[in-house]
């Protein structure tokens, strides 16, 4: 949608965001703190407020239970 009026460039665009993925996967890797598995707590937590009156927010983070 992005790039529908030229001819390769929605591949291009593929591979450049495929990129960031994996940049980003790689540096969340290396800053992982091991010691989160066996602590009961999060990493890299995120919060997002989308509306404060009614109390909703948008909430990520990373456990080791995966790890």
């Amino acid at each position: 949608m992005l790039v529908r009026k030229m001819p390769g460039a929605s591949y291009a665009v593929a591979v450049a965001v495929g990129a960031i993925e994996v940049v980003v996967s790689v540096i969340v890797a290396f800053l992982y703190s091991s010691h989160v598995a066996n602590a009961g707590t999060f990493d890299f937590v995120s919060r997002h407020v989308v509306s404060a009156p009614l109390g909703l927010a948008y909430d990520v983070a990373l456990d080791g239970s995966a790890c």
